[in-house]
């Protein structure tokens, strides 16, 4: 179900819009979802819905629509069940809904979010935000927009969205804009003449078009309204910008623009101790570099995801996770992956170059011998295995994203770190692709080249990738032992590492949430005590000795926990290190 308020009240099934009945139904469930998850006693319903209105049998009326609610809500209920949806909780109702059920808490999360980004990441907080603001369809409850329970609700919203505007408008000013800002904030100006902040960012933006006079006339102009309307001056904050304006200060220099997305940096640049040196091309989310790392004299392949990606935010949320995973796969046959971070516009990950080139390439000379497509699958295969094990989804299982030495042996590389959702029978899938381009020398799809392949071997491929999930592969193993039967290789088996969870006194990071255990208990206290409202959510973990498991309790298991939505609402997590730039 889909709960929308941000605009008129709608309530979406799988996409089509719920006819919600007469307007006091509709009235009643717009007023439970101004405090969703909120007991409303009876009492205050029928004193929101009728009033005055004493002729009415107020009570029955209720019921009545209370039963049309949950009648439109979930008509396949059981009969005389109120579903899961309406519930009567003494001494009245609430409407339950998740967090990414309802816009209006959709939007207060993503705001929160946004606002903690603004000064560490400028970039990724205007794309934050900026969907924040696209949620707006309207003015919210807006066919209720003059009933009074409605206006306490509407006014709370409604300033949280200038919240957010500001917010955004910081980012974009952070960011180095300023002339595409001007016609957007003298809008503002106008629709908010008392606002300050928007004044001020006005001000900041026509300073840094070039227009000094026209930002400090908006100064003005702003002193004089304040004057006439509420008789009281400009706060210190806009007095001191008008000042640093008057005078040219250089702290008002605009910033460096954002990269060009897409752009990837020049061969030459440093980045993190690693010098960018030639350019290896495209490779999916962003450009593949060789590069040198002068500490311990070694050559390594540095990918950087492209701005559009490393800005967005499901990717900047899930990023850090996914590649601390990938960064602890060990197996002869994966590609690993020594370093990674993220930045404003750009994300890198440091993998070991491997020089022998891709598969892809040499494809395009010849098709590989059954025997070399017995033992890729094998080497994929098992490295496939030990991924899924640690629940690591490959995403992007291709000719291009596998490497190759003199002898053709076969390295899995490139994992779709953050960028989509996969599932290891998609892997699969890809591999089955990558069999029938490896033994036709074509690229393409299965369905285009499968007449090139033998009976047995088509067999095995069709199965890999069918529509049917019960006629699958249940696992990687299985669909390399299939078809190197189909092969008629039956001698080699795919070998698949073990992993020892022992850590000695290592702390346990997120990677390890599976083998952490013997702190549930805390956890859940944890978790209970951040759930609590207000004030009393906020707690400091105490350090103890080296071994104690201090970190290992916030790493492996409140984080995890926390990010398998193990409390209500949406929660923004990021790593500080106690430095003069702690992010």
């Amino acid at each position: 179900m889909e709960f929308r308020v941000l605009g008129t009240t709608e309530v979406l099934r799988d996409g089509v819009p719920v006819d919600l009945g007469p307007y006091r139904q509709r009235a009643l469930v717009s007023l439970l979802l101004t405090e969703p998850n909120t007991v409303f006693s009876t009492d205050r319903i029928i004193d929101a819905l009728w009033g005055d209105d004493v002729a009415t049998d107020r009570q029955n009326a209720l019921w009545v629509y209370v039963s049309g609610v949950r009648k439109a809500l979930e008509p396949g209920r059981e009969k005389r069940s109120e579903g899961t949806i309406l519930l009567t909780r003494s001494p009245g109702y609430l409407v339950q809904v998740g967090d990414d059920e309802l816009d209006s808490l959709q939007f207060e999360r993503l705001l929160a979010e946004g606002r903690a980004l603004v000064h560490t990441d400028p970039a990724a907080a205007g794309l934050v935000l900026g969907e924040a603001l696209a949620s707006w369809r309207g003015r919210p409850f807006e066919e209720f927009t003059y009933e009074s329970w409605a206006q306490p609700a509407i006014n709370r919203l409604e300033g949280l969205r200038l919240e957010a505007v500001e917010a955004r408008i910081d980012a974009d000013l952070l960011r180095g804009m300023s002339r595409e800002l001007v016609s957007e904030l003298e809008s503002l100006v106008r629709e908010h003449p008392l606002q300050e902040r928007f004044t001020g960012q006005l001000m900041l933006a026509l300073y840094r078009s070039g227009r000094q006079a026209d930002s400090l006339r908006s100064y003005q102009l702003l002193r004089a309204r304040l004057g006439e309307e509420l008789g009281i001056e400009p706060s210190p904050e806009t007095r001191r910008l008008e000042e640093q304006i008057v005078t040219g200060d250089d702290a008002l220099t605009v910033g460096p623009r954002a990269r060009v997305a897409g752009a990837g940096p020049e061969p030459g640049l440093a980045v993190r101790g690693y010098e960018l040196r030639d350019r290896l091309g495209e490779r999916g989310s962003g450009v593949l570099y060789r590069a040198f790392q002068p500490t311990v004299g070694r050559e390594v392949a540095v990918k950087v995801i492209r701005a559009e990606l490393a800005n967005d935010p499901t990717f900047i949320r899930r990023f850090e996770a996914e590649a601390q995973l990938v960064a602890r796969l060990e197996h002869p046959h994966i590609v690993p992956l020594y370093d990674y971070w993220r930045e404003p516009d750009a994300a890198y990950l440091v993998m070991r170059l491997m020089k022998g080139g891709t598969l892809a390439g040499l494809l395009a000379e010849r098709a590989l011998t059954p025997e070399e497509t017995a033992r890729l699958v094998d080497q994929i295969g098992s490295a496939l295995a030990t991924a899924h094990r640690a629940g690591v989804v490959h995403g992007e299982v291709g000719a291009d994203n596998i490497l190759i030495d003199d002898d053709v042996n076969a390295y899995l590389s490139d994992f779709a770190i953050a960028e989509r959702a996969g599932s290891s029978a998609a892997d699969v899938a890809g591999l089955a692709t990558v069999v029938t381009n490896a033994l036709t020398g074509l690229p393409g799809e299965i369905d285009q080249l499968r007449g090139g392949l033998s009976t047995p071997v088509r067999d095995a491929v069709d199965r890999a990738i069918s529509d049917d999930p019960g006629e699958r592969y249940e696992s990687v193993i299985a669909f390399a032992a299939a078809l190197r039967e189909a092969l008629g290789d039956e001698t080699s088996d795919v070998a698949v590492d073990v992993e020892n969870p022992y850590k000695g006194l290592r702390s346990f990071g997120s990677a390890d949430a599976t083998d952490f255990f013997g702190r549930e208990r805390l956890v859940e206290r944890l978790l209970a005590r951040l759930g609590e409202p207000g004030p009393r959510s906020r707690c400091v973990a105490v350090v103890g000795p080296s071994g104690s498991g201090k970190s290992s309790v916030v790493k492996a298991g409140l984080l995890p926990a926390i990010r398998d939505d193990a409390l209500a609402g949406g929660w923004f997590t990021i790593e500080m290190t106690p430095a003069p730039h702690p992010f």
